[in-house]
């Protein structure tokens, strides 16, 4: 017996074993930390750790587009090695883009579970980068929380959003669409 706890991640694990894979979502045990909409700042966050694969340079890339109106992200979630220098990812990023990695993204390190939680309440939305991932729990806890959460078509918890009306949704690996998805939720109350 298989199972993922996404749709999309059943769908790539039936196509690699030509088995079927049943979807069972997790239960969760968390309570959110809900938004307090006279508390919530302009400022975005990410949970994550800072790895190629959860869309950091999809991310700098977008804010690059969006120029002056980019709007200032935390990026919560430990460091890694990038393989193909060995350096860390964020000395690539910052090498990369001087302009945006350190600046308009401020990277804050791993953090417990209580500081995630009160960041995440205090963020004016929530983002899922992602190229790919299997489920990404802020996506979730964000959208539990009543943030607005815009979420990567290539993290698997992407299938819990229905689009403009529980997140915003916006293709993996598209910096134009992440922008786009910024700029829309920019302008909501």
């Amino acid at each position: 017996f298989l199972q993922a706890s996404t749709e999309m991640n059943a769908k790539v694990w039936r196509e690699l074993t030509g088995r079927p894979v049943a979807c069972i979502p997790p239960p969760w045990g968390r309570s959110p930390v809900f938004a307090d909409p006279a508390k919530t700042s302009s400022r975005g966050l990410v949970v994550g750790r800072i790895q190629y694969w959860k869309g950091p340079t999809v991310l700098c890339e977008a804010l690059r587009l969006m120029g002056d109106s980019a709007p200032a992200i935390g990026w919560v979630g430990r460091d890694t090695s990038y393989e193909r220098t060995g350096q860390s990812m964020s000395e690539v990023l910052a090498k990369a883009y001087p302009e945006v990695w350190g600046k308009k993204i401020r990277p804050l390190g791993a953090l417990g579970a209580a500081k995630v939680s009160e960041l995440q309440a205090a963020a004016g939305f929530i983002v899922v980068p992602s190229l790919w991932d299997v489920l990404n729990y802020s996506c979730v806890e964000g959208m539990g929380g009543g943030q607005v959460v815009l979420c990567s078509d290539g993290a698997g918890a992407s299938s819990f959003i229905s689009h403009k009306i529980s997140g915003l949704r916006f293709p993996a690996n598209d910096p134009a669409a992440l922008a786009a998805s910024l700029r829309q939720a920019a302008r909501m109350s």
